[in-house]
């Protein structure tokens, strides 16, 4: 029998049923071994990775779209795909923000790394939504 994952044990206590489609989600879009990040990685999966192991960022959807709307809009990027159908599935981020933090929780001192080695520029950007889209301004 095939041990579980860390990922799969935090999906699988948090949203039970519902455990496969996160689990592929997040497996494909988390860079879950730091020594695999780089410093200023600008890699999608990495951003979204420091995105959402922060603590200090607030509104982690926002700056998700942000991320996701400066890289080509035609692009069939697979990642922008599935990065697209996470805020579908959890458009303010609840539920994977409840797996991140069980996933913190277990016992890995991994993910304290993966938060020194990205630099998210979170401080540049908001965005505000209106009422049909998202507009950036620049703080």
């Amino acid at each position: 029998m095939k041990e579980r994952t860390q990922l799969e044990i935090a999906c699988a206590e948090v949203v039970g049923d519902y455990t496969n489609q996160y689990y592929d989600l997040l497996s494909n879009l988390l860079i879950m071994n730091p020594h695999l990040l780089k410093k200023d990685d600008t890699r999608l999966t990495a951003q979204l990775t420091s995105i959402l192991f922060s603590e200090e960022v607030e509104d982690k959807a926002h700056l998700i779209c942000s991320i996701i709307e400066t890289i080509d809009t035609k692009s069939d990027d697979k990642f922008v795909k599935q990065v697209k159908f996470l805020l579908e599935i959890d458009p303010v981020l609840d539920t994977t923000k409840q797996i991140i933090d069980k996933l913190k929780a277990l016992p890995d001192t991994n993910y304290s790394e993966i938060m020194r080695k990205v630099n998210i520029h979170k401080h540049e950007m908001k965005l505000y939504r209106s009422r049909d889209a998202y507009a950036k301004r620049r703080i």
